[in-house]
């Protein structure tokens, strides 16, 4: 018996309607209008695997992260803002995100006696030495100062040494070590140089000089050397550093310092400065819990904001001891006085350019320069540094852009004897005027391209407390009224 299959009634529905409609006339203008409605679909962009800017040789969250930083930061109008964000992101992001080792920064001492760690400090700084100073000094013309300023120093400087030699007789009785006697050669000498030049360069009418200033900076350093844990992670190999100096006198201006050379000029790209192999540790640095701190010498608002020359007066005392321990090794003294230099400039340097509102995520548009001069009273190393870059925890690929720092060291004298001075270098005394007259001409660009809220500046009156004083008025009736109770006073007794 054959066997008839059965069929569904709603498939059959189906199957009729949809026959139906393919015969129907107005099936293509259905067809279009649901091409249509495809066509103004909008997808969300694709995030691509890098944000803008060449980031290849870190992964893709980390790159990301970093940009992502940026912009925020850039968000925020105010400099003590972009600070406060710097330090928050040590204290909580970074938290989070990796161990709480990340919470220490490597301590970089901007006066340390320890040997051989010059390298380390071009390598940490990302610097290239260059031995001599920059052709811009040579257009500073001092022939009238220096015939002016030659006898008057010579003259001060025979009167502090007699002293010296007459505290050394007399076996110091006032207490003044020897870094101090140096400090108070060079304080005289400078204070004499600025009072008599001032009034012919404005730059130095409206300047600030300050003694024993203090400078703070904080940065990121990419290490490419693999001694960290996780070499594959490149976030692992981002060390952070928190450098201290304490200046013994520190000129500042309104204006900057010019360019020693051109940001994007062949001596600051592709350079190869000196590298230390060597994990901070191996070197006897230390890893302190800090909280960043930028201080290039004057609080945020201060009308002289910009370091123009800084004076390092060296501890004779610990040079002494340093001179004996490496006696065997004589090079290692003058390294010693490089790092002195080059510790202040970089510092100074990198706390300036974070009030100007760039930072380790938002890199300068611009170079800063400063100045730097180390000396005992005698020996003088002159120096100068030009920051061109804060993105010092990118490698050399992604930033081929590497700082600048020159150096030039000349004694003053030889002696003195019978009264005079023995071997004066008028050349020492030539630089240390081109180094004061160099001037701040305008660059010709705003300054703080992104900063759009200006701290108020802090004046004398925030320091000095106000007493109210309240006037009493006397009128001639209570004068009268006073000889008038004195008369019946008198007469009663």
């Amino acid at each position: 018996m054959a066997t008839t299959m059965w069929r569904s009634p709603v498939c059959f529905s189906n199957i009729f309607r949809v026959v139906t409609r393919q015969k129907l006339p107005n099936r293509r203008f259905s067809v279009g209008a649901i091409q249509t409605q495809e066509d103004e679909v909008h997808y969300p962009p694709i995030k691509p695997k890098y944000p803008p800017g060449n980031w290849s040789e870190f992964g893709r969250e980390y790159a990301w992260q970093m940009y992502n930083w940026e912009q925020e930061i850039l968000e925020i109008p105010s400099v003590q803002g972009r600070i406060d964000f710097i330090k928050d992101l040590q204290k909580s992001h970074f938290n989070k995100l990796y161990n709480r080792e990340e919470q220490f920064a490597w301590f970089f001492n901007g006066k340390s006696f320890e040997p051989r760690l010059l390298t380390y400090q071009y390598d940490k700084t990302k610097t290239l030495p260059v031995e001599g100073l920059p052709s811009v000094y040579d257009k500073v013309d001092v022939t009238s100062d220096l015939e002016l300023i030659t006898p008057i120093a010579k003259e001060l400087i025979l009167r502090e040494c007699e002293n010296i030699q007459r505290r050394s007789l007399l076996a110091n009785p006032i207490g003044h070590g020897k870094e101090r006697i140096s400090k108070l050669l060079i304080k005289s000498l400078i204070l004499k140089i600025l009072s008599i030049v001032s009034c012919s360069h404005p730059h130095l009418l409206t300047a600030e000089f300050s003694e024993d200033v203090f400078q703070q900076a904080y940065w990121d350093r990419y290490s490419d050397t693999g001694l960290l844990p996780n070499s594959d992670q490149p976030k692992k190999k981002v060390m952070k550093y928190q450098g201290e100096c304490k200046t013994s006198f520190q000129l500042r201006t309104v204006q900057p310092l010019p360019e020693f050379v051109g940001r994007d000029s062949d001596s600051c790209l592709g350079q190869d400065y000196p590298k230390s192999p060597y994990n901070p540790a191996v070197l006897g640095q230390i890893k302190e819990k800090c909280t960043p701190h930028f201080l290039p010498g004057v609080n945020i608002g201060s009308p002289c904001e910009f370091g123009y020359l800084s004076v390092e007066t060296v501890d004779s005392f610990l040079l002494d001891n340093a001179i004996e321990q490496y006696k065997s090794c004589p090079d290692i003294i003058p390294d010693l006085w490089k790092g002195f230099a080059l510790s202040s400039c970089f510092l100074s340097t990198v706390a300036q350019a974070h009030y100007q509102g760039f930072n380790t995520y938002h890199d300068m548009t611009y170079p800063l320069t400063s100045q730097t001069i180390v000396t005992d009273g005698r020996k003088f190393v002159f120096s100068a540094y030009q920051l061109n870059t804060l993105h010092l925890w990118r490698s050399d690929d992604s930033n081929p852009l590497c700082n600048l720092f020159w150096y030039k060291d000349m004694e003053l004298f030889d002696g003195i004897k019978d009264g005079e001075l023995v071997g004066f270098n008028d050349e020492v005394l030539k630089t240390l005027l081109k180094f004061v007259l160099l001037g701040t001409p305008d660059r010709g660009y705003h300054l703080k391209p992104t900063i759009s809220i200006t701290e108020p500046t802090q004046t004398i009156e925030n320091y000095v407390p106000v007493e109210e004083v309240i006037e009493r008025v006397y009128y001639d009736v209570d004068q009268f009224r006073a000889e008038d109770r004195d008369t019946q006073e008198n007469g009663s007794e």
